[in-house]
């Protein structure tokens, strides 16, 4: 991968990171007024296990999306050829600019 591939790429990740991201507060936000809705439902008609479970389900979801998106975002970032690390924050950047890895310092142009 050449270093405008790179740059490319980091774009282009930057863009679905920013649209994943709006995708998952609207989740929690529904996944928040939904447990809102069950705890006063709970309190009102008291502890069924239909709605343990539905609580259980709301208040696990946004964790389970967000290391979900978590490590499909770190995983989809490229590794150096030579050390395999991710180039990933800082370490893309540096590819970016100087074509080499931020850890090891070699080439990452194929």
């Amino acid at each position: 991968m050449n270093r405008e591939e790179l740059a490319e790429f980091a774009q282009r990740e930057g863009r679905r990171q920013i649209k994943g991201i709006g995708l998952t507060v609207i989740v929690i936000l529904l996944c928040v007024t939904g447990l809102f809705f069950l705890i006063d439902r709970m309190d009102r008609v008291g502890n069924s296990p239909q709605s343990t479970i539905l609580f259980s389900v709301c208040a696990a979801l946004p964790l389970i999306l967000l290391v979900a998106m978590s490590s499909r975002i770190f995983r989809a970032m490229p590794k150096c050829p030579h050390c395999g690390i991710r180039l990933y924050r800082e370490f893309l950047a540096v590819a970016v600019a100087t074509g080499r890895c931020g850890h090891c310092g070699k080439s990452v142009e194929s």
